[in-house]
């Protein structure tokens, strides 16, 4: 047997195996139809990769007749990416235009991601079936077993499962998503200059908030670090040259600014309350408004004083 090495799998190559899968293997179809909550009656007739509508795109779409009927089941897969703002929402806004529009009788969404990824989106994440990664590659593998087409399969989803396992697994977290959006909410309507992206879904994790104002350049980075307590327009790679910062830019600083080492940058920091992220935004407004406020007296500082890291 060919001995085969992978540096890396991407999602795309975990869709073309599954669609493959689905097109030339009656039994991994059938399996896979009865974890999308579909009868030993159904028969799989059509397999599409990457569908696109105004509503967003899938995936993977399955076309399934049952009885006479119809059935289209929305695949989505993840290895250890977050989901797109409101993904889940719009995979079943596609699901009722479908049905809507007359092209097909019922549609189901399914999510298919590692186990570990599902453990954090089962109780929230709006998908009608959840099927895991780790249990696809167990089917296959019983396949045509030891044969050097099912090894090689094998091969690409044990890869992608180490991603997932050994990486940084972004699971979303309904309460650090709502904290998310409410505080985007409140740049919007108090410093909408800051440009902050408009966010989805985040994992407990996310305790820094980027800004991405068009005037600031690559290399300079404004964030609000939540449970650090302060507000940082940041330098990258000036962590070396921060004597140099400070002696060019100390007699500029405006009350409450100080020039702090941040890791491999340097800043440009003031000190804020911090946050009791993941807790819900409301009843801690005042802390956030003064960190956004901050946030957009350190960009007005930046556009006055123009410092320029490889001038500095």
């Amino acid at each position: 047997m060919v001995e085969v090495t992978l540096s890396a799998v991407s999602e795309r190559d975990v869709d073309l195996l599954v669609v493959e899968e689905l097109a030339t293997s009656e039994a991994f179809a059938q399996w896979f139809l009865s974890r999308a909550g579909l009868s030993s009656l159904a028969t799989l007739v059509k397999v599409a990769h990457s569908v696109s509508t105004s509503n967003g795109e899938s995936d993977i779409e399955l076309t399934v007749q049952v009885n006479g009927a119809t059935h289209r089941v929305l695949l989505e897969n993840k290895v250890d990416a977050v989901f797109q703002p409101e993904q889940p929402e719009r995979y079943h806004a596609r699901a009722a235009a479908y049905v809507a529009k007359g092209t097909c009788d019922r549609v189901t969404t399914v999510l298919l991601a590692p186990e570990k990824y599902l453990n954090g989106c089962r109780t929230h994440v709006s998908f009608d079936h959840f099927v895991s990664l780790d249990d696809v590659l167990s089917e296959i593998s019983l396949h045509e077993p030891g044969s050097a087409r099912t090894a090689y399969k094998a091969s690409v989803l044990t890869k992608a499962l180490e991603r997932a396992r050994n990486g940084w697994v972004p699971v979303p977290d309904p309460s650090a998503s709502a904290y998310w959006t409410a505080y985007w909410r409140l740049v919007e309507q108090i410093a909408p200059e800051l440009q902050m992206r408009e966010p989805g879904p985040k994992p407990a994790g996310s305790t820094w908030i980027y800004f991405r104002p068009p005037a600031l350049p690559a290399g300079v980075d404004l964030v609000h670090k939540l449970i650090d307590g302060h507000v940082d327009l940041q330098f990258a790679g000036m962590g070396a040259r921060m004597h140099e910062m400070r002696a060019s830019y100390r007699q500029g600083l405006e009350d409450g600014m100080t020039i702090a080492p941040a890791g491999k940058s340097v800043a440009v920091r003031i000190r804020v309350p911090p946050s009791a992220f993941p807790a819900p935004l409301t009843g801690q407004e005042a802390v956030a408004e003064e960190a956004i406020r901050s946030a957009a007296r350190l960009l007005r500082w930046y556009i006055a004083h123009k410092p320029d890291a490889a001038q500095a």
